[in-house]
């Protein structure tokens, strides 16, 4: 059964409130979140005004949730692309171009905006060892944190999706003491940008 068919079980809560609060936590920790960003969220205003934000921000987000189902069952589009579809027309091609993959086969592999953006920094710097830092600073766009780990994690998703074996990576790989390097040759098929 697919999810939002007529008929399908669970709550109000999985149905609409869970997502607010997963879309919260997307929201405020922006993919990356570290307990020490989650903790300057709540500083300034203290634990009860931190609290009363993230319920505000529940809230909020539960009701674009809500929305965003219900929208989706009246169109019947229930994955990904039928409702991008439907909902920009003719123009969704433009929405997802830059961040799906096809393999030889055609088979498309979907990337979120931090896995395409760590991709597109290794390709534009082939077989060239790449720090930690640099990398988040090109894929997040400041100075990274000496202790930021979520480059490592971004690498462990963008590997789960493009290696054959991403316990034996072949195509992004580390280099100890130096951070990552992409392992192979870069070719360009069209036209120069």
């Amino acid at each position: 059964m697919m999810v939002g068919e007529a008929g399908s079980g669970g709550s109000w809560f999985q149905r609409f409130l869970l997502p607010g609060f997963a879309l919260k936590a997307v929201i405020i920790g922006g993919g990356y979140a570290t307990g020490r960003e989650l903790a300057e969220y709540f500083v300034p205003a203290g634990p009860w005004g931190g609290l009363a934000g993230m319920l505000l921000a529940t809230l909020i987000w539960s009701v674009v949730a809500a929305l965003t189902f219900a929208l989706a069952r009246q169109l019947h589009a229930y994955d990904y692309r039928s409702f991008f579809q439907q909902l920009l027309g003719p123009g969704w091609v433009l929405f997802e171009v830059e961040r799906v993959l096809v393999d030889e086969a055609g088979t498309e592999v979907a990337l979120s905006s931090g896995e395409y953006h760590l991709l597109h920094a290794l390709v534009r710097h082939p077989r060239q060892v790449m720090s930690r830092d640099r990398l988040l600073d090109l894929v997040r766009g400041r100075e990274a944190d000496i202790f930021d780990r979520a480059i490592d994690n971004l690498v462990s998703r963008l590997r789960k999706k493009i290696e054959e074996d991403p316990a034996h990576p072949q195509i992004v790989k580390t280099v100890w003491g130096g951070g990552y390097t992409l392992a192979c040759e870069v070719k360009r098929l069209g036209p120069a940008a």
